[in-house]
């Protein structure tokens, strides 16, 4: 392939920031924090340590807030419960901060006072349920996970999701496997 090189410039990194819901600054600003995607094999170590959900039952809870149906405290409680053992490792990875010189606070909050960590980090524990949701739904979806990708057995992706034509087995969107597909009718 033949040209010049793309210019830093026009490269979109997969880089967001988002304000927080409770946490603010001095002058009663929201916090801003910096979320970045983390690699996918980072993403996948910390989200195999947990009992894993499937796709149907992934589907069963959306038919079921579709519904109207809430789930039930118990449930609620114990995903919060799950979320927590996760949440810290996510948001140390792939959150930072500014310092008033623009250089970066990382991790932006920590969890764990045995890792290493910048001085100015702010502890994690003064986060809010809601902003550690809101960071971890933003690091996961920048890395290729979460979103919609749960609805599609939450796989990673590289760029847009479209098939193939003219490789060994690549089926052209849109297009069917034919009957004898591995995986079968969907």
């Amino acid at each position: 392939m033949e040209g010049r090189a793309t210019d830093v410039g026009a490269v979109r990194l997969p880089v967001e920031v988002v304000e927080l819901l409770h946490l603010k600054t001095r002058d009663g600003q929201p916090v801003r924090v910096e979320c970045e995607a983390i690699d996918e094999l980072v993403v996948t170590q910390l989200l195999e340590t947990l009992p894993g959900d499937t796709v149907e039952r992934i589907r069963m809870r959306e038919q079921q807030k579709a519904r109207g149906n809430a789930a039930e405290p118990a449930t609620l409680l114990s995903r919060a419960k799950v979320f927590e053992r996760y949440a810290p490792a996510l948001i140390e990875t792939g959150t930072l901060l500014r310092d008033a010189d623009g250089k970066e606070v990382r991790p932006a909050f920590w969890f764990d006072p045995d890792r290493p960590r910048h001085p100015l980090s702010i502890p994690g524990r003064l986060l809010r349920f809601e902003d550690k949701v809101l960071l971890v739904e933003t690091v996961t979806r920048l890395s290729g996970y979460g979103g919609g990708a749960a609805a599609q057995g939450a796989t990673f992706h590289a760029g847009e999701q479209e098939g193939r034509p003219g490789g060994v087995g690549a089926v052209p969107p849109g297009e069917d496997v034919g009957a004898d597909s591995v995986a079968g009718p969907a």
